[in-house]
């Protein structure tokens, strides 16, 4: 498996990718009316990126590219038409934020520690560093070569 493109934030004038989807719960909300991406590349298993802004510790997504059925690739104004910015206030959790030296850096990522922004309605409650230290690897879900 190809490692995955990840969101990306810009917050306090700087560029950082995520390990979140705060998209999830957007079409978790939209149930069946959710639209179906496919993956036009290896590294495009979603099928879509978003872009996103914290700005007055508010969320915003600014920018999304997705391919849907047939590649068709598609941009913000296929989720919301009138919009440049979107506020989500339907994002309510955490986005992390890797930090510091690579520990393990096959199909995922880990780093020494992760940056948590929490949410709630779309707003940035709280801020914390979260250390990796004692990190597993479950084989059943990795195949690391043989030794």
């Amino acid at each position: 498996m190809t490692t995955q493109v990840k969101d990306k934030l810009f917050y306090n004038g700087k560029e950082y990718w995520i390990k979140t989807d705060p998209l999830d719960s957007l079409f978790e909300l939209m149930g069946d009316e959710k639209p179906v991406f496919v993956a036009k590349y290896s590294d495009w298993e979603r099928g879509y990126a978003g872009t996103w802004e914290i700005e007055n510790d508010r969320l915003y997504l600014i920018d999304f590219k997705g391919h849907t059925t047939n590649f068709k690739e598609v941009s913000l104004d296929f989720l919301f038409p009138t919009s440049k910015k979107v506020f989500a206030g339907w994002f309510t959790g955490e986005i992390k934020i890797p930090q510091g030296k690579e520990l393990w850096g096959a199909i995922i990522s880990i780093r020494e520690k992760d940056w948590c922004l929490e949410f709630k309605n779309g707003v940035l409650v709280n801020s914390r560093i979260e250390v990796n230290k004692n990190f597993s690897l479950n084989p059943r879900w990795i195949d690391l070569p043989e030794t």
